[in-house]
């Protein structure tokens, strides 16, 4: 007996979307269940945009109100864009979530086309802004040069996903759930700050406490979305699946980079130091 018959479910079917009505496989949903999960989509991908925009403001914020008790409130002009472009797509995608809430796809699409210049842009400026930032060695007198694995490979994997997820913008299910990983992954510098203050700044040597305390809540945001599809469809989505692995992926390089002398070496002469 092989796999697919001893498994019951070949490797072509997972790989196909089960709310695709042009695909036909077995077990698919009915209409009346396709129906009542979109439902919980447009709650459920509005709760997480709610949740992303907590993460964020929380984490910027204790950092804004340190500095400001220390009276070093200030930031180099590259910040700001930075922050601007990153909270204008905040706005952007809790905006497209709306729309498909209330009906709107006609807005939805044409309001989408914007992302196709916020993308580039995005990496743009995160990249710049770790580079300016590091140079002046304005974050924070023990400023880490090689801790810039983890933002070089954070834009990496938040721009492979968006752009996959414009792509794949005629499957729904596909698409959303490309931009909302590509976004989840930057929550990364939110939600690491939040763990700095829990800790004191304390974090810990090694490789597995370095993934834990930089990704821990990213991840814990990742995999509530694969919950939420084990619970409303029974099964991981494909998609998401193939995002999850991307984005730990990169997390691993990341970490092992970190670690790296020549890869620290690299860093220190890339910002000038």
């Amino acid at each position: 007996m092989g796999l697919k018959e001893s498994c019951g479910l070949g490797v072509e079917q997972f790989w196909r979307d089960p709310h695709d009505k042009n695909q036909k496989v077995n077990g698919q949903m009915t209409p009346q269940e396709r129906a009542a999960t979109d439902r919980y989509d447009r709650s459920f991908f509005l709760f997480y945009a709610v949740l992303i925009w907590t993460a964020t403001v929380a984490g910027f914020g204790l950092e804004m109100a340190a500095k400001f008790t220390e009276g070093t409130l200030h930031y180099p002009w590259i910040v700001h864009a930075h922050a601007l472009a990153f909270v204008s797509w905040l706005a952007l995608l809790t905006t497209q979530i709306v729309l498909i809430r209330r009906g709107n796809q006609a807005l939805h699409r044409r309001l989408g086309i914007t992302a196709v210049a916020m993308i580039p842009l995005m990496a743009v400026l995160a990249i710049a802004t770790v580079i300016v930032t590091k140079t002046l060695k304005y974050a924070a007198p023990d400023t880490s040069f090689p801790f810039m694995s983890v933002q070089f490979t954070n834009v990496l994997a938040s721009t492979a996903l968006f752009v996959a997820g414009l792509r794949l913008r005629q499957t729904a299910t596909k698409h959303k759930r490309l931009m909302l990983m590509g976004t989840l992954v930057l929550t990364e510098p939110g939600i690491r700050r939040v763990v700095s203050y829990l800790l004191d700044g304390n974090f810990h040597v090694g490789f597995l406490p370095f993934m834990v305390e930089t990704y821990a809540g990213t991840l814990v945001l990742m995999l509530g979305l694969g919950a939420y599809d084990l619970v409303t469809r029974r099964r991981l989505h494909p998609t998401y699946v193939l995002a999850f692995s991307w984005c730990l992926a990169n997390q691993v390089v990341a970490t092992w980079l970190y670690y790296q002398p020549w890869w620290s070496e690299y860093t220190t002469h890339l910002v000038g130091h």
